[in-house]
């Protein structure tokens, strides 16, 4: 792969830049190129940290092949239906649902199965539908704590055309998320552009100013209180609907820590406590207390790149169902 850097990239560390133009993985995929020292600025090797100038050369080695879908290591697993449900498809789409503690896709040979194994184990042709064979067709990624819907296309046709309306805000989304204290006020919205922190570990928010280091994403969320809830150790926590046009990296986790409401659990972005018991008509959730946080992608609207009809699928969560009933918006 090679790449030339333009005026609107000029100043930028090589590792930014690469996650910019490669389709926005992760920093941490990124960072195997340079380890392996696979990246070249004008034919010769490049430091991650180093900065790229306008009309300067960008060259990648092959690296792809190296980490790959594993469908048959899903088969000795038992089978995709341990792991994913499939929620809508067609000859070209899929929307398929993520359960909890499991990665989108694979960074290293040892990893645990992913969503991406998953879908190539039932749908083979969908290996060959995004450009990065890791991803196996999803359009785009959930965190590993993070559960719910997933798009997927089965074909490069259709890959490239979600990702338009992806990267065009025209697909919509929302959110249930846990969140520390009683949100105030009822309804928000947050607009702050985002950026990666220097160590690429998340992102953070953004000065709007051509001068502001690394490469500036604008992102917009809003949010709705939907519940407040009484631990078991008298701790207030709420439930919060937040809705989305365009997903960036850790958007809503980095939205709801910037507006003073981190997600329970997510010390990443700030929380200092962790996901504990909760009564809901008289059911426990959350026990015995589980590491991470609480965060469903429970619904997607998109237009279908083949019918260009609107499609609407809602992704069903045990535990939000629990909290929505308790709250009166079940």
């Amino acid at each position: 792969m090679r790449f030339t850097v333009g005026e609107e990239s000029n100043g930028i560390r090589a590792d930014l830049f690469l996650v910019k133009n490669l389709k926005e993985v992760s920093r941490r995929f990124v960072r195997r190129y340079f380890e392996e020292k696979l990246v070249r600025r004008n034919g010769s090797p490049v430091r991650e940290g180093e900065i790229l100038k306008t009309g300067d050369t960008v060259t990648l080695e092959a690296l792809l092949e190296r980490a790959t879908v594993r469908p048959a290591a899903v088969k000795e697993a038992g089978g995709a239906s341990n792991f994913i449900e499939i929620l809508h498809e067609d000859d070209s789409v899929l929307v398929v649902l993520k359960k909890r503690a499991m990665p989108s896709v694979v960074h290293e040979s040892g990893d645990e199965l992913t969503v991406a194994d998953c879908i190539v184990s039932l749908y083979p042709e969908c290996r060959d539908a995004s450009p990065d064979i890791r991803e196996g067709g999803l359009v785009q990624r959930l965190d590993y704590f993070t559960t719910g819907a997933m798009l997927v296309a089965r074909n490069r046709v259709t890959w490239e055309r979600l990702r338009e309306e992806l990267l065009g805000e025209q697909v919509e989304k929302s959110y249930l998320a846990l969140v520390e204290g009683e949100f105030e006020p009822v309804s928000a919205s947050v607009n702050w552009p985002l950026r990666q922190s220097r160590d690429g570990t998340k992102m953070e928010a953004a000065q709007r100013s051509k001068k502001a280091r690394g490469a500036t994403f604008e992102a917009r969320t809003k949010i709705e209180r939907v519940g407040v809830y009484k631990t078991t150790t008298g701790r207030r926590v709420s439930l919060v609907r937040c809705w989305i046009s365009r997903a960036r990296r850790h958007q809503v986790r980095a939205h709801l820590s910037i507006a003073g409401y981190p997600l329970v659990g997510d010390e990443l972005y700030g929380s200092k406590s962790s996901l504990e018991p909760i009564s809901c008509g008289g059911k426990k959730l959350f026990h015995p207390a589980r590491a991470g946080f609480f965060l469903h992608a429970e619904r997607i609207v998109f237009e279908h790149p083949k019918s260009r009809e609107t499609v609407e699928i809602t992704a069903p969560n045990r535990t939000a169902a629990v909290l929505l009933r308790e709250a009166g918006a079940g």
